[in-house]
């Protein structure tokens, strides 16, 4: 038995300093889905954002059936999905017939993305004799923050900035792409859509000072000269995950991308994850 009062002492310092095995502590699960598609999960619940994409679209793949099956159901790992977001309303991101499949059987997410995202959804939820527009309206939110500012909504325990930025493209500057900021899991996630590759898109929202965890980024902007000085200048972040990769292109893009940013991580196939 040890009596001297000092080794006591010492010893419970030590015994407190130990983790308890299986004691949960801060952090977030990230579950790919689809393109820019991602589950958020930790202690206070869990996040969808782009995961409503049933079907192909373009070059880019679905999420597979038999995922959407067990997201449609609740089933694990989409148990206790508090927010679902959008970034924009394209079809490699958001599907409303999708979207409301999910949200007829999960009265307990709220939706909140812009105003075209939204009425695309309420239109579909309109046509469906299951789920009426009226039905979602309490659980649906529109936001659209004006240039250069950032709304902050919670759910719960879970915050989530969201600010404008603008998409990519000639052709669609004129869509309304938001980006997301998610405080979850004592962490720090930024998404930002299919937002322009330029530095001076994200110059209004101080994110390199944010310290970011992780940023779920475009995989062309780890290969194009604006997008690595976005990446330098404004998307910096401890982790950071290149997506919205065309599946027949994965695997040359994950070679190209490895050889200059060999810390990148690139997911390959749905409900793969990896806890930051």
């Amino acid at each position: 038995m040890i009596r001297n009062p000092a080794v006591l002492w010492i010893l419970g310092c030590v015994l407190l300093a130990i983790p308890i095995l299986g004691q949960a502590g801060p952090g977030i699960e990230v579950t790919f889905l689809a393109n820019e598609g991602f589950l958020l999960t930790a202690e206070e619940g869990s996040v969808l954002i782009d995961a409503f994409v049933a079907e192909p679209y373009s070059i880019y793949g679905p999420l597979p059936a038999a995922v959407q099956g067990q997201m449609e159901r609740g089933e694990a790992p989409f148990e206790a999905v508090q927010l679902a977001l959008v970034s924009h309303q394209h079809r490699d991101h958001f599907q409303p017939e999708a979207a409301v499949a999910f949200l007829r059987q999960h009265p307990e997410t709220l939706f909140v993305s812009s105003p075209e995202v939204v009425d695309a959804l309420l239109q579909e939820a309109g046509t469906d004799r299951e789920a009426t527009a009226s039905d979602l309206k309490a659980r649906v939110r529109k936001t659209w923050p004006a240039a250069g500012t950032v709304e902050t909504i919670t759910r719960g325990e879970i915050e989530v900035e969201l600010f404008r930025l603008t998409h990519g493209g000639r052709r669609f500057q004129e869509i309304q792409n938001l980006g997301h900021v998610i405080h979850l899991g004592g962490r720090r996630i930024l998404h930002i859509g299919d937002a322009a590759t330029a530095p001076a898109t994200f110059a209004a929202f101080d994110l390199a000072e944010k310290n970011l965890d992780v940023a779920l980024l475009p995989s062309w902007f780890f290969s194009s000269p604006e997008g690595r000085q976005s990446l330098e200048s404004h998307l910096r972040a401890r982790h950071r995950v290149a997506c919205h990769i065309p599946p027949k292109a994965l695997a040359e893009t994950r070679r190209t991308l490895t050889e200059s940013d060999p810390e990148v991580v690139i997911f390959e196939k749905a409900l793969e994850s990896r806890r930051f």
